[in-house]
């Protein structure tokens, strides 16, 4: 049942996502054009303006398609389950996590498309297919690619869009599901981005903490002797470009901000199954 649910769910996200990418499309093409043209008669005024002007919103329309594929993602989680589709959703005979899990992975792999079409835009717009060569020797050139860091780096961005989507998801549950005890009609949007807030805030004062600890099992405890020491000279290595210092450093902050979100994650996937299910009892 489960494969039903998200070639359903994904048959409807990937409409929208293409009609935003030919749209990105059309608009990158146009630049590209452009910038041939202006390439070709550079003595032409107009063409450079025109260039410009293209190249700009080629831009935009990437970052547009992008964010509007995300909130359309969004979107359907709260209509497919709270709002117009919600009653029929919660009568199929499918369980809590069937419906959360489906949303979770079309979402994820459309958002994933997208950030792919705009690539696949930007290298249009601008003629240029060498971005992920520059990348790459970025990344080699920083030690990166030597080390483990590579993994926990391309782990950590590749999670960050299913985390993401999470906080979302775990915004509208609360929203949708909390018990008010009014007659008056209360806004459950409203409750949703209230809760999004608080579950912002939470999560940044986690990760507050998680960053004094790490501090403290690097460099020792703050309150005896050496502590500034041990920090300069760590800074100095850093400032030195010693590949060690910084591969460590990074290393150590992308594994704890791994940690972090992946525990994150949990709680808020048990959080919206947990809340589902008071729903669907509602129901």
């Amino acid at each position: 049942m489960l494969g039903k649910l998200i070639r359903y769910d994904g048959k409807i996200q990937l409409k929208f996502l293409c009609s935003l990418f030919i749209v990105s499309a059309v608009v990158s093409l146009f630049a590209g054009m452009m910038g041939w043209l202006h390439e070709a008669y550079p003595q032409i005024m107009v063409l450079s303006m025109f260039s410009t002007l293209a190249l700009g919103f080629s831009i935009l329309a990437i970052f547009a398609m992008v964010f509007a594929n995300i909130v359309y993602v969004v979107l359907h989680f709260r209509k497919n389950l709270f709002r117009d589709e919600g009653y029929l959703m919660h009568t199929l005979p499918v369980t809590e996590p069937q419906l959360f899990f489906s949303k979770l992975i079309t979402g994820s792999i459309c958002v994933y498309l997208s950030i792919i079409a705009g690539c696949l835009c930007a290298c249009i717009g601008t003629r240029r297919w060498d971005y992920l060569e520059v990348f790459m020797n970025l990344l080699r050139e920083s030690g990166i690619l030597e080390a483990k860091a590579t993994v926990l780096v391309l782990l950590t961005f590749f999670l960050l869009v299913p985390f993401t989507l999470c906080q979302f998801y775990s915004a509208l549950t609360i929203g949708y599901t909390w018990k008010v005890n009014s007659n008056s009609h209360i806004n459950r949007d409203l409750l949703s981005i209230a809760s999004y807030v608080i579950l912002y805030m939470i999560q940044q004062i986690v990760g507050l903490i998680a960053l004094m600890l790490y501090l403290v099992f690097t460099f020792g405890n703050p309150l005896r002797a050496g502590f500034l020491e041990r920090m300069e000279m760590f800074m100095d290595n850093m400032n030195n470009n010693t590949g060690e210092a910084v591969v460590s450093y990074i290393q150590g902050v992308v594994g704890m901000a791994l940690g972090i979100n992946l525990v994150i994650a949990v709680v808020l996937v048990v959080i919206i199954l947990r809340r589902l299910n008071y729903h669907l009892n509602l129901e």
